[in-house]
């Protein structure tokens, strides 16, 4: 006699498996100990697998992204950035982040899983409170 759990795959799992595959720059590993604000998003995000409705199964720090939520049928790779004086101007939030989120995106279209995956890039601190920044805020 089996026992029926033994034979029920994990959910997300193979999503999880996919993400594991995505090439992955190293190099945020040595420096995540200095980010305390990305860590707090971390453990925000963590907080919600405790939801009971559309819930990331899995988390992952450093690992393509900075923060990588994988769900059973998608995943997120979030950019994350810290400003500890100034405000964010839009071409600072260009230069800083999006090159990163667009290696990202090539990594996750090698392994053919582009399609289900989003690409944020999330900010701590003042945006800058010039019109075109604000405009860009409201409409990436």
């Amino acid at each position: 006699m089996t026992d029926a759990k033994q034979q029920q795959p994990i959910p997300g799992l193979d999503m999880l498996i996919k993400v594991a595959t995505v090439e992955s720059d190293p190099t945020g590993l040595d420096t995540f100990a200095r980010y305390r604000w990305q860590a707090k998003q971390v453990v925000r995000q963590w907080l919600t697998c405790l939801r009971e409705q559309d819930q990331p199964l899995f988390l992952a720090c450093e690992h393509v992204e900075d923060l990588t939520l994988v769900y059973a049928d998608k995943v997120r790779f979030i950019q994350l950035k810290t400003r500890d004086k100034g405000s964010w101007s839009v071409a600072a939030m260009n230069d800083r982040g999006l090159d990163a989120l667009a290696r990202s995106y090539v990594a996750a279209r090698k392994q053919r899983m582009h399609e289900l995956c989003t690409f944020e890039l999330w900010f701590e601190g003042a945006t800058a409170g010039k019109a075109d920044t604000e405009d860009f805020v409201q409409d990436p």
